[in-house]
């Protein structure tokens, strides 16, 4: 397995706290990445551009708002909305500075 696959696994579990399918065959691995609704993990309802940030991030803690957004497929400034948000709500900080520093989705 690549090196990406255990951080998707690792990340998956940490916030879902519910372990993916894998399986292995000779020619090929399928990993099935049980869903819950974001919102029920925080206990709130999220917005669908919200849970998207939030899997993005889960994804790469590195990622830019620049890069959520071509992701999201809504604006930077939209995006930074968003994330100012989740801060709020306590699902989402930032670790570090601006530039060099990373997301964490928190419990």
């Amino acid at each position: 397995m690549g090196s990406s696959f255990h951080k998707m696994i690792d990340g998956w579990y940490s916030f879902y706290s519910i372990k993916p399918d894998i399986l292995d065959e000779i020619d090929f691995y399928r990993i099935t990445f049980p869903q819950t609704e974001v919102g029920e993990k925080v206990g709130e309802k999220l917005t669908p551009n919200q849970q998207k940030i939030i899997e993005h991030i889960m994804e790469n803690p590195y990622i830019s708002a620049k890069e959520l957004s071509e992701f999201v497929g809504i604006s930077q400034r939209k995006i930074e909305e968003n994330i100012a948000k989740l801060k709020e709500k306590g699902i989402l900080r930032r670790v570090g500075p601006a530039k060099g520093g990373h997301w964490e989705v928190l419990d």
